[in-house]
């Protein structure tokens, strides 16, 4: 802040506004912390300033404003659960086709792993939901027909957009064949350290 207060008083006029500007912009700066983080919660900051336009003195206010810094919307544990429900309606309008969840039985969550499938004509995913050691989805099984048509990107694409609203940290799954790789890498899957070619992982953002 010192160094700026010296650029104020001995620069010449037509930076002494910009370093004013700046100089109030600093000492303005707002932050809020936010889940250990440090997040610009808003900043508004304003200068008046004069300068001679036409012989005349004029006053200008300038204020920026920052929005809130985005967080995290955590469904509690009951909307968590009827997430993986209305994704069938969710996929049904993606796909065109009547999406149903395991064979029409109810989805168990008390289990130590939960099993989802959901299953149309040409399309099956299925997923295990498991809370411990750590919350992990793993997508067991994909196959969505007709291929070549976007339709795998999409629901991939969506269903992880949705999970970025759970508990869940990261999806997992194993895949066998170079054309396998190139699809989930275009997702954003990194193959793991452990053992690249059998175990690929997703980090959900939150």
């Amino acid at each position: 802040m010192k160094a700026i207060e010296e650029k104020i008083n001995h620069s010449p006029s037509g930076l002494i506004i910009f370093y004013r500007f700046f100089y109030c912009f600093l000492k303005q700066l707002v932050y809020t912390r936010s889940t250990g983080r440090l997040h610009i919660h808003f900043v508004e900051f304003a200068y008046k300033f004069k300068y001679w336009k036409g012989g005349h003195h004029i006053l200008e206010r300038i204020t920026w404003h920052f929005p809130p810094a985005i967080s995290s919307r955590k469904l509690t544990r009951e909307s968590e659960q009827q997430l993986f429900y209305q994704l069938a309606i969710e996929f049904s309008d993606i796909l065109n086709r009547n999406v149903q969840i395991n064979n029409g039985l109810p989805i168990l969550f008390e289990d130590r792993v939960t099993l989802v499938h959901y299953q149309a004509k040409q399309f099956e995913l299925t997923i295990n939901l498991r809370k411990d050691p750590e919350p992990i989805v793993n997508i067991s099984q994909l196959s969505v027909q007709p291929q070549n048509q976007g339709l795998g990107t999409k629901i991939v694409t969506h269903f992880l957009r949705r999970l970025s609203d759970t508990s869940y940290e990261r999806v997992i799954l194993d895949t066998r064949n170079d054309e396998d790789r190139r699809f989930w890498r275009s997702l954003g899957f990194k193959p793991s350290d452990r053992d690249w070619h059998l175990d690929w992982f997703f980090k959900i953002p939150h």
